[in-house]
C-alpha cells in the first residue's frame, strides 16, 4: 500500500507545529518574567525536621503544645510516639481508604490524597488551631508530605510530617486499629 499526503493536510500539520512552537516559546518567555513564575523542573521539596527539644515530655509545655510553625515539619517515630501519648494531636492518614480499613494509627483520621486538586474532605468541626500529625506508608510516599503543605496553606498551622508512617508504627507495635 502506498500513502500520499494531500498538500492541503501537510499544509495543515506545519501550521499546527508552527503554533504549537510559538505557543511554548510564547509561554516561557512570560513566565521568565513573571512575578509568580513556575520552575521549569520541579524541585523536589526541602523538608525541615522538628528538633528534639520541640518534644518535651511535660505535655502542658509551651513546646508540645507549640504555637503555628512556618511550615510543616517532620517528626520522628519517637516524636510522633510521645505526641501520640499526649492525647493533643490528631492524627490524619493521607494513605487510601482500603489501606486505612487494613491498620492506622489509633484515633487516626482517614484524609485520602489524590492531589490538591482531587476534593480533600474534612470534617466542619476541625480547628485550625489543632494539632495535626500527617503519615501514610512510609518515607518513600509522599502523600503525607502534600497533604501537610495542603493543609498549611489553608491555614492549618499546627502541621507536623510523620514521614516514616504507619510501616514504622507498625513495627514498634504502637496502638494500631483496624476498620471492623
Amino acid at each position: 500500500m502506498h500513502f500520499t499526503i494531500s498538500p492541503r493536510f501537510k499544509r495543515a500539520l506545519i501550521e499546527a507545529l508552527l503554533i504549537s512552537i510559538l505557543a511554548s516559546f510564547s509561554a516561557i518567555f512570560f513566565n521568565t518574567f513573571s512575578d509568580n513564575r513556575l520552575p521549569l523542573v520541579a524541585q523536589p521539596r526541602e523538608l525541615k525536621h522538628a528538633a528534639d527539644t520541640m518534644m518535651s515530655s511535660d505535655a502542658d509545655s509551651q513546646q508540645i503544645s507549640g504555637d503555628s510553625f512556618n511550615e510543616p515539619l517532620v517528626i520522628s517515630i519517637d516524636q510522633a510516639y510521645k505526641l501520640f501519648l499526649s492525647k493533643k494531636v490528631l492524627f490524619i492518614d493521607a494513605r487510601n481508604a482500603d489501606l486505612f480499613a487494613m491498620g492506622h494509627i489509633e484515633g487516626a483520621m482517614n484524609v485520602p490524597w489524590h492531589g490538591p486538586e482531587a476534593k480533600v474532605q474534612l470534617p466542619d468541626t476541625l480547628s485550625r488551631s489543632r494539632r495535626i500529625i500527617t503519615y501514610c506508608e512510609g518515607p518513600e510516599c509522599d502523600s503525607a508530605v502534600e497533604l501537610a503543605y495542603f493543609l498549611f496553606d489553608i491555614e492549618f498551622y499546627r502541621v507536623q510530617i510523620f514521614r516514616e508512617g504507619w510501616a514504622a508504627w507498625e513495627r514498634k507495635n504502637y496502638p494500631s486499629k483496624q476498620a471492623n
